[in-house]
Parts: structure tokens; C-alpha cells; sequence
């Protein structure tokens, strides 16, 4: 099961990166994502996923912002084979591993 879903905020394309256990919360935690080459990567906490219908993209965690859940509509799809690079992501970031 995917974790992390893809959502357009705006202009923007986002992925939630907190889990679904936390849906009742009137927030919701994302971070950009934003096709390769448009953004100098950090390459430790910037993982590269596939986005269905864009393609290879970075996740920039280093951006995460809070955002009112109904404010992010129907989600455009799900990160399936980046998970583990999200997860791996977020623990360098936030613990250092």
C-alpha cells in the first residue's frame, strides 16, 4: 500500500507525506514535487520518485509545509515505488540516519 499521495495544490504539484492513520487531522503534511532539472537537489533528503502521468520527479523535503486537507481536492495518484525513498528521506531529515 502507498503512503504518500499526489495531490495539485495550486500551481503546484505536492505529496502528502504523513500517513493516512492521521486523516482526521484538518491538516495535512506535503512536500513540492517538481520534475527533474527544474531545482538543485539535495540528493539525501530530495528523493527522486516516479509520478504517475509526469514521470521521474524530486520530492523537496527540505519545502515540507502544513496544509488544510480540503484545500488539496482528489488525489492525482500515488507514489508507489519511491515510498521507501520518501521514508529514507525523512529519517535523514529529521533524525540524521
Amino acid at each position: 500500500m502507498s503512503v504518500h499521495s499526489l495531490h495539485r495544490f495550486g500551481r503546484r504539484l505536492v505529496l502528502v507525506v504523513q500517513h493516512p492513520f492521521y486523516d482526521a487531522l484538518p491538516t495535512r503534511l506535503v512536500a513540492p514535487a517538481v520534475p527533474l532539472g527544474e531545482t538543485a537537489l539535495l540528493s539525501d533528503i530530495n528523493p527522486v520518485v516516479d509520478l504517475p502521468g509526469i514521470g521521474p520527479a524530486a520530492v523537496l523535503l527540505d519545502q515540507l509545509t502544513v496544509v488544510r486537507a480540503e484545500r488539496l481536492g482528489r488525489p492525482l495518484g500515488a507514489v508507489d515505488d519511491g515510498d521507501r525513498r520518501v521514508l529514507a528521506a525523512l529519517d535523514r531529515l529529521f533524525c540524521g540516519v
